[in-house]
């Protein structure tokens, strides 16, 4: 009888300790775990197999060395341990507080054998904190009316639930008593609860009556339990009530509802089995443009274009079958006759019986998106396009670099053999001058167009007389036009046409458009300037009997990365973004242009305006300063490019100049102390310092503050010449520098 009880009471444990929520173990005095319960695996993740046979200090945190020798002296000395709280951590990593009781185990001759273990899992401040929020979120967003009240019925919360069903405010309800909704005929019902509160006791759905406060009845159905304070005090209830009256609930779904469909973006339609409308929304109204007057009893089907007859039959028959239209794109017709782009979703409707009955229909205006999707691939194509012009513009580039680089090859290689031949020196040096120039406007093109693109281009606005500028583009060109045997004419008025602008930049214009029209013009052609007012506009026009346009390339003439030519032959040369920056230089003075052509082969006209100028004072005298040398001037070259540096010398020193030349920053300042020159031209990009640093260093010298610094760069943006002044800088030349130029700034003024 003693060993059946003792079997049914080890049988009786063992189903506590599976069953229970607390991880409960055993481990021998080493520390071995030897048992290890469903809730042990939940709590500290490891499953029994992966924790029998292994110490338990595998849980214990590795700051926490001491911990576990500790606990086992104590179970050797037969002492219990209640309600230890320490921390251990899971498999996955993550510690956890947990409140340990272990008692000894004793064989039957009472001998300690081992240690029992219960843990509870008590991290429960973010327990407590999540729930709390939880418990907010639930009673905020609940359906039911959740309220709290006092041991006297005083109401201390209520949820916007609450307010709904019953008909107060949180604002007039808390403060006053829970019996204000009780109705006059059950006044023992609230005594009764408070009572039954009281004792500890949970009502669960308790159907009542309760009166709104607009004086109607409503059935409810309520859970009322106690609320107790952290020492278990009861010191109030928590109340769910739920309106259990059937047509109250549809009354409240179809407010909902009606809501929704009413404030959707979307237009929401019903329609009959027949495809009649039975319901239009405000949407569907602003969607389709007709109202729902106009369209509640009549068929859906008056949206739909001609051109698609089946579509609509082919809808209801699927609503038939029960099958709901996901996202279906189509188009559908307005009120006023324009197509425009929806995506509808329609679902069968079914009465109580499940019966379906009609069909909704959700309809989405995608007319702009589909208009931004096509916008986007068309941006695509474009960048597409001018992906595929930039490689072309670059090997037209590598091209057109390496025509004069070519020239320049041989006319040195022709000058180790024939350095003796004068006629000979002096064709190379014509050659190598006008490859020299032909690289330096290349270079000046691709400048310029980076200026202009980025916004940095700014014009030195004066008053010019654009007659004058014409006279004399023509006058430069004559010789050209005379040695390609064509005919250049030029008409001007007999009076200035006075203009306001940057006087550089209105001969690179004219310059531009006249080079153009007598490069692309054959042997017998003729090229025309001709200058004419018209209004209060300066209309200057660049006719041609050249090679002509074709009309596709019209839209594109004045855009970068373009060229009507693109063949391999390319006997123009250039790299077509002449025209590029005349329309961008024409834009910065207020001016635009235009280019015509009836076809190949039938010539081109260019016709730019610029806004006249009033009666001003006339401009005054530009004629260049005279200068010359008048003894041999000192001149420091600071420049880390030796062929550059030694050739510049060269040249000054057959024009007179004492010259020092010094190949990095450093050792030109060095240079500036020992050689006390009256000028120093110094490049920006420097080893040791840069051009920057050697004019500061200049200028800070006593010995050297009053020299004449020019820099010679690469460097040619606006940024860089206010970069170049503020380093002491007085002036600012670009590479490659035009050497009569250079020989004009360097000589002194008289």
């Amino acid at each position: 009888m003693d060993h059946r009880w003792s079997e049914a009471q080890a049988s009786f444990l063992a189903a506590i300790i599976e069953a229970s929520d607390d991880a409960i173990l055993t481990k021998d005095l080493d520390g071995v775990v030897t048992s290890w319960n469903p809730a042990a695996e939940r709590i500290f993740g490891y499953t029994a197999a992966e924790m029998i046979g292994r110490p338990v200090a595998v849980l214990v945190p590795a700051d926490r060395p001491d911990e576990e020798p500790q606990i086992l002296a104590r179970i050797h000395r037969g002492e219990r341990i209640d309600h230890y709280e320490t921390v251990r951590r899971r498999k996955d990593g993550r510690l956890i507080d947990v409140s340990v009781t272990i008692s000894p185990i004793r064989d039957a001759s009472n001998q300690i054998i081992g240690a029992s273990k219960v843990a509870r899992d008590v991290t429960e401040q973010m327990q407590a904190a999540i729930q709390g929020v939880l418990l907010s979120a639930i009673v905020e967003s609940s359906d039911d009316a959740i309220a709290s009240k006092d041991l006297n019925g005083i109401v201390t919360s209520w949820n916007p639930a609450a307010e709904r069903i019953f008909g107060y405010t949180a604002t007039e309800m808390i403060g006053q008593s829970i019996a204000i909704l009780v109705p006059a005929d059950r006044p023992d019902e609230e005594p009764q609860i408070l009572a039954r509160i009281r004792r500890g006791e949970r009502i669960d759905h308790f159907e009542t009556v309760r009166r709104r406060k607009d004086g109607r009845f409503i059935d409810v159905s309520v859970t009322i339990s106690p609320i107790r304070d952290s020492s278990g005090r009861i010191i109030g209830a928590s109340k769910v009530a739920r309106d259990v009256t059937e047509q109250k609930q549809a009354a409240i779904q179809g407010v909902l509802l009606s809501a929704i469909v009413e404030s959707s973006d979307d237009a929401i339609a019903s329609k009959n089995l027949d495809g009649v409308v039975t319901s239009w929304n405000p949407a569907a109204e602003r969607i389709f443009g007709y109202t729902a007057a106009e369209m509640i009893g009549q068929p859906i089907a008056i949206l739909v274009p001609a051109d698609r007859p089946d579509e609509e039959p082919q809808i209801l028959a699927r609503i038939r079958r029960g099958e709901r239209i996901d996202h279906y794109e189509t188009v559908r017709r307005r009120k006023d006759g324009r197509l425009i782009d929806v995506s509808v979703t329609i679902s069968p409707i079914r009465d109580s019986s499940g019966q379906i009955i009609g069909a909704s229909k959700v309809a989405r205006d995608v007319t702009e998106q589909k208009r931004m999707h096509a916008d986007l691939r068309r941006y695509a194509d474009d960048l597409a396009i001018q992906h595929k012009q930039k490689d072309e513009f670059l090997a037209m580039l590598a091209h057109e670099l390496r025509n004069p680089l070519a020239p320049i090859r041989t006319a040195l290689e022709i000058l180790k053999h024939r350095a003796d031949d004068p006629a000979q020196v002096l064709r190379i040096r014509e050659t190598l001058d006008r490859q020299a120039r032909n690289m330096s406007r290349l270079v000046d093109d691709l400048l310029d167009i980076s200026r202009l693109t980025q916004g940095k281009m700014t014009p030195r606005m004066e008053r010019v007389d654009l007659a004058r500028l014409v006279e004399f583009n023509c006058q430069a060109y004559a010789a050209q036009a005379e040695a390609c045997g064509l005919t250049l004419e030029c008409h001007t008025p007999e009076v200035p046409v006075w203009v306001l602008g940057d006087p550089t930049r209105l001969d690179q214009i004219l310059d531009n458009l006249l080079e153009n029209a007598l490069k692309f013009t054959e042997r017998g052609g003729s090229v025309t300037m001709r200058l004419t007012v018209e209004g209060e506009l300066a209309q200057v026009a660049v006719c041609d009997t050249g090679v002509g346009i074709d009309s596709a390339m019209l839209p594109h003439l004045f855009g970068t990365f373009t060229q009507a030519e693109q063949s391999l032959a390319r006997s123009r040369g250039g790299l077509g973004l002449g025209l590029a920056i005349v329309k961008g230089l024409l834009e910065l003075h207020g001016g635009r242009i235009d280019g015509r052509s009836e076809g190949p082969g039938r010539g081109s006209e260019f016709v730019l305006q610029l806004p006249i100028q009033g009666e001003l004072p006339a401009l005054t005298d530009r004629s260049p300063t005279v200068r010359r040398v008048t003894h041999a001037q000192r001149v420091l070259i600071v420049e880390d490019n030796k062929d550059a540096a030694d050739s510049l010398a060269e040249l000054l020193q057959i024009f007179g100049y004492q010259v020092r030349v010094a190949y990095s920053g450093t050792e030109g300042v060095d240079a500036a102390q020992l050689f006390h020159p009256e000028i120093v031209l110094c490049d920006i990009g420097l080893p040791g310092f840069d051009g920057y640093e050697v004019a500061r260093r200049l200028r800070s010298n006593v010995l050297t503050a009053a020299v004449r610094l020019i820099a010679i760069t690469g460097y040619g943006t606006d940024v860089d010449r206010q970069r170049v002044h503020e380093a002491g800088f007085d002036m600012h030349l670009v590479k490659p520098v035009d050497p009569d130029r250079l020989l004009t700034e360097l000589a002194p003024i008289l």
